[in-house]
């Protein structure tokens, strides 16, 4: 405890307490935890990562970590503490812990059962493992037991009709007895048929929020973006159309980061339909929510667009369309953004800086740009996917794509985050470059890049994981960028 003399000479060191029971779930404007073993409390940080949730009452064996002192996650804020930061899930030894849970077939259709599989773990089995479905929005849910071995568990439920959405949770409970549910509060939820992109994206003129926001989909469509083009968790799909793509394309979001889909990939995609700061996304449910069922499809032809209709037009999101007969408007602006037009001086829209391209683009340039329409920061926007989506006329005495940035520039989006963020940084002259990641205390927590690097501009994902590969906790960070024309800092927030 921060009013024990013996915790500074603990500071640093890995520690453990042992037969203790939690006493406080939630601190006072903070995140942290509380434990007693009968000679006093002891706060628990969150700065690892582990999927336990304490609940007042909770009888656990052991918590080990290292003793740090800080203030208190997320707020920071100028109370500091000793605390006990446990680095992972399996430095908490208690109640059993439910690290996965997925359901298959991830689209299931009119007739198909589906398969729950939990993952156990725990100090005290055998667990008695529950499945809770409901069918009639969380009304009442039907008890079904689960079987396994060792720490894998399956159910069998359904089948259900196309159309029907499944609320489920699952509980599980040790021989001390100590329960644990997943999630800890509300429900997951599944949708039983399929819908098209069209049905997902719609919305009436004048709003901008999918009918289907907070709900369960399956749809399939044409990737038109490839993971790591736009974003480092994100892909887009779309639909063919006929006449007009209105409503047709949509972004997947892989919470995970670990699913990888190329350019032409016919897939179905399971997912939540979130509104992300009012830009429609499908958030998939875990890594297996998506069939990549072939490649190398014809993907839907750019549908070809004026730039005022791109800055108005929420029936354009998600969609791949081109800008023909555009000029450049504006340079570059500190976020990598610039505005082009095909019509009138105020017939402007933004061409975003999500890609990797090498243009720099010139006040009054004549040029073609495709992409896909994306809304961030409360502007639609043309996302051009790499060089190939920008056509223009080379400079004389300067080869494309060798233009030198004139300031050391460093950015970092989307901020905050949640499961990782892409960093772009421009480098005026040659030389020796580094970008380092360091916690509110100073402390190293990660070196990005270590190396000399031509001048230019540049793009690194970061996935919000340490020097070892461990995520970091919810808080804030300063990303350092040193070179020969100077230094940026900037602040990234990290969300859990």
């Amino acid at each position: 405890a921060t009013t024990s003399l013996l915790a500074e000479r603990y500071e640093g060191v890995l520690i453990k307490v042992q037969n203790v029971t939690v006493t406080n779930d939630s601190l006072d404007k903070s995140v942290d935890w509380e434990v007693n073993d009968g000679s006093g409390a002891c706060q628990i940080g969150t700065q690892g990562y582990y999927v336990y949730n304490p609940v007042v009452g909770d009888h656990l064996d052991t918590v080990q970590g290292i003793l740090n002192y800080s203030g208190d996650a997320p707020t920071k804020s100028t109370v500091y503490s000793f605390k006990l930061d446990p680095r992972r899930t399996s430095d908490i030894s208690g109640p059993p812990m439910i690290t996965s849970l997925v359901y298959s077939p991830h689209a299931p259709r009119t007739g198909n059962s589906v398969t729950f599989t939990a993952t156990i773990t725990g100090a005290h089995p055998p667990f008695t493992v529950k499945l809770f479905t409901s069918t009639n929005g969380g009304a009442s849910y039907d008890s079904t037991g689960m079987t396994g071995t060792d720490s894998l568990y399956t159910a069998v439920k359904g089948p259900w009709t196309d159309g029907t959405t499944v609320l489920y949770y699952v509980r599980a409970t040790d021989t001390q007895p100590a329960s644990t549910r997943k999630p800890v509060a509300g429900t997951y939820d599944l949708y039983v048929g399929m819908l098209t992109i069209y049905q997902v994206q719609y919305v009436a003129s004048g709003s901008d929020s999918s009918s289907y926001a907070g709900k369960p989909v399956n749809v399939q469509g044409i990737v038109t973006a490839a993971s790591g083009e736009l974003g480092s968790q994100y892909f887009f799909i779309q639909n063919h159309y006929t006449s007009v793509p209105d409503f047709t394309g949509v972004e997947v979001y892989d919470r995970t980061g670990t699913v990888s889909v190329a350019r032409g990939d016919t897939v179905t995609v399971s997912g939540d339909v979130q509104e992300y700061y009012k830009n429609t996304e499908i958030a998939m449910f875990f890594p297996g929510a998506i069939t990549i069922h072939g490649h190398n499809a014809s993907v839907p032809p750019a549908y070809s667009v004026t730039t005022a209709s791109v800055a108005t037009s929420e029936k354009y999101e998600g969609v791949l369309v081109v800008a023909n007969g555009a000029t450049v408007k504006s340079a570059k602006d500190t976020y990598g953004e610039w505005n082009i037009s095909n019509g009138g001086a105020a017939d402007t829209c933004k061409v975003g800086d999500f890609g990797t391209y090498s243009y720099i683009p010139v006040v009054n340039d004549a040029v073609v740009v495709t992409g896909v329409v994306d809304y961030d920061y409360s502007q639609y926007k043309i996302q051009p996917r790499n060089d190939a989506d920008i056509c223009y006329p080379a400079k004389a005495g300067v080869p494309d794509g060798n233009a030198k940035p004139a300031h050391v520039m460093l950015s970092v989006k989307p901020n905050p985050m949640l499961d990782g963020s892409q960093i772009r940084f421009a480098l005026p002259v040659a030389g020796r470059v580094e970008l380092k990641i360091y916690n509110v205390r100073g402390q190293l927590v990660r070196s990005l890049i270590d190396g000399a690097s031509p001048a230019g501009e540049y793009r690194i994902d970061w996935n919000g994981t340490n020097s070892t590969g461990e995520r970091v906790g919810a808080g804030v960070y300063f990303m350092r960028l040193e070179t020969r024309g100077g230094s940026a800092v900037s602040k990234v927030v990290v969300s859990r």
